[in-house]
């Protein structure tokens, strides 16, 4: 999932409370306040929002390979 904190959060701050809640980081996106993460429960987005998150969103396809004209996977 995705996790869009407030939009003055850095990276370093929202990879903490993605920690903090008990979750794991999958990886960054172009903007510092939303990360992509795995929730290993149904209580993290509820932990997560106590520690400041705003609201998430299903990152289906956004972490999918992508094909290159060559035939190759990236």
């Amino acid at each position: 999932m995705a996790i869009v904190f407030p939009p003055n959060t850095d990276e370093l701050a929202a990879w903490s409370v993605v920690q903090q809640a008990g979750g794991l980081v999958v990886g960054p996106t172009a903007l510092s306040n939303i990360v992509v993460a795995y929730a290993p429960d149904e209580e993290f987005q509820t932990r997560a929002r106590q520690l400041g998150a705003l609201f998430f969103i299903a990152a289906r396809g956004l972490c999918a390979s992508v094909a290159l004209p060559s035939g190759t996977v990236s």
